[in-house]
């Protein structure tokens, strides 16, 4: 990973991630878990981020004052976030985002065009040939788009 700034995650512990408030793209007080809007106690929040900030973030920017400092900051981050563990929470972050999206992309486009999961089932037969022409041929993911539409989308 290439850093380019400085942001808060580069003082949080394990990168950020782990965080009740923070996510791959920064402090997220807001959002749907499970579908549904999320109910939040935002005294608690509040009190959460000022203690990052408190603990972290401050000391860790008071360390910088100058570009020396800087580079030594980003160079410390870059190799935090090689670590194997930081490694592991990275992937597992990015693959639940893309697992959490999927369906509701699937939806989305069964509502927008009117079709049926079992219209999508029955059509096997052009899923077959639209991955023939697609750019990973060798990898064919019906079952996975079946197991997907069992979910009950």
């Amino acid at each position: 990973m290439d850093v380019e700034d400085i942001t808060e995650e580069c003082f949080l512990p394990k990168c950020g991630f782990l965080h009740p408030y923070h996510d791959a793209l920064g402090y997220n007080i807001g959002g749907y878990r499970d579908y549904a809007p999320k109910v939040q106690k935002y005294e608690e929040i509040r009190d959460y981020i000022n203690n990052d900030f408190e603990q972290y973030i401050i000391p860790g920017l008071q360390k910088i004052q100058c570009q020396e400092d800087y580079d030594k900051c980003k160079k410390a981050y870059k190799q935090c976030r090689n670590l194997p563990e930081i490694s592991m929470l990275n992937f597992f972050t990015v693959f639940q985002m893309l697992v959490e999206i999927l369906p509701v992309i699937v939806k989305k486009f069964f509502d927008s065009n009117s079709i049926t999961a079992e219209e999508v089932k029955a059509n096997r037969t052009l899923y077959e040939q639209v991955r023939e022409w697609s750019a990973v041929p060798k990898t064919n993911h019906w079952d996975c788009l079946m197991r997907l539409i069992d979910t009950g989308l």
